[in-house]
């Protein structure tokens, strides 16, 4: 007798209402905090719905950024997407995280993967990643921190942490259509949570008691062209350093002069 009922169907809906309910949850509870108790200031917002409409849709987009706390993930993810994401939770960008930061705990695993995090093997070069990330677009959006580790210094300024061809091998190597890069510049969300890259404290795990009202700084840029460079200087690791320090250099412009 033929099947009538898939059970895997009826398997899968829970994982999925899961998953909604954390998404929703984490992007409700984050906007009243950085939104409404902190007054995070958000720039340039325009360049990036025209770059979305331009492309041609919600997906396929890669946002890049520096990279200060460990929250900033949460935090460009809830200016970028908010509220949209509670209607069309397949906008929702995945991230990329060390794995040995916050993978550490079932339960943390349980939510990251809700939250579309991809772990990222220690050394910060993780060929599977990238092939995760190119094998998700053009279908997905995605957020990558340009250093790779947190840091207060321009990106690029320091030749220990340089940055290196990881960004321009995925959108080299992505398919067509191409995804579109959209810088961002994210200041003063340390403010709020303390700590110094490096430094282990619990600074970086919860907001210092005085950490509301900080008007953190959320800037978006104009989208950053490459497919120049790749006509020049073809698929070639070359042409993938290119790339990705033409998007730094949008990044440091992005940040206010002192």
């Amino acid at each position: 007798m033929k099947q009538l009922i898939s059970w895997t169907w009826w398997k899968a809906r829970p994982r999925l209402w899961l998953a909604y309910v954390i998404l929703a949850l984490t992007g409700i509870l984050g906007f009243v905090f950085f939104r409404v108790l902190n007054w995070t200031r958000v720039e340039g917002k325009e360049k990036f719905k025209a770059a979305r409409r331009k492309n041609g849709g919600r997906q396929n987009v890669i946002i890049v950024s520096n990279h200060v706390t460990m929250f900033d993930s949460l935090i460009i993810g809830i200016i970028a997407y908010f509220a949209e994401l509670l209607f069309w939770p397949s906008i929702a960008p995945y991230h990329l995280a060390a794995q040995e930061n916050y993978f550490k705990y079932w339960f943390f695993r349980l939510i990251l993967g809700c939250l579309n995090t991809l772990p990222v093997a220690p050394g910060r070069v993780d060929a599977k990643v990238m092939q995760q990330v190119i094998t998700l677009l053009p279908k997905a959006n995605v957020h990558v921190f340009l250093g790779g580790r947190r840091s207060f210094e321009p990106l690029g300024s320091n030749p220990k942490h340089p940055i290196r061809g990881g960004l321009g091998y995925i959108v080299a190597n992505a398919p067509e259509p191409k995804p579109t890069i959209i810088p961002v510049y994210i200041g003063g969300v340390e403010k709020i949570f303390g700590g110094k890259p490096g430094v282990a404290d619990k600074a970086r795990l919860f907001p210092r008691i005085t950490g509301i009202c900080r008007r953190p700084l959320v800037k978006f840029g104009d989208p950053v062209e490459y497919q120049d460079i790749i006509d020049a200087l073809g698929n070639t690791k070359k042409a993938w350093e290119a790339i990705s320090h033409r998007a730094a250099e949008r990044i440091n412009a992005l940040a206010p002069s002192a």
